[in-house]
């Protein structure tokens, strides 16, 4: 059975076709990033998002670090030099 469109992951859409492909393939991960996280984690409470099972890192840890690296990451591709609020953000 094949899926729709709406469930299709993003890249096989067809979407953002006027962006040159590499341009296209980082804003379709991007797309399926937002998409995962909505739909396994749209529901949790406040609470759920900073559980820490077992101690290890809750789920609120890891999203901020996961936007926290993408942001040096492209501050990094840009080649400037990282700004404050990265520095200090890594500390946590």
């Amino acid at each position: 059975m094949m899926a729709n469109a709406e469930t299709r992951e993003a890249w096989l859409r067809g979407t953002l076709q006027e962006i040159p492909a590499v341009h296209r393939a980082v804003l379709h991960s991007f797309e399926m990033a937002e998409e995962d996280l909505s739909r396994r984690c749209g529901d949790l409470s406040l609470g759920e998002w900073n559980m820490r099972p077992g101690g290890v890192a809750g789920v609120a840890f890891h999203v901020r670090h996961i936007a926290r690296s993408l942001d040096r990451l492209l501050t990094y591709a840009e080649g400037v030099p990282s700004y404050d609020a990265q520095r200090w953000y890594s500390k946590d």
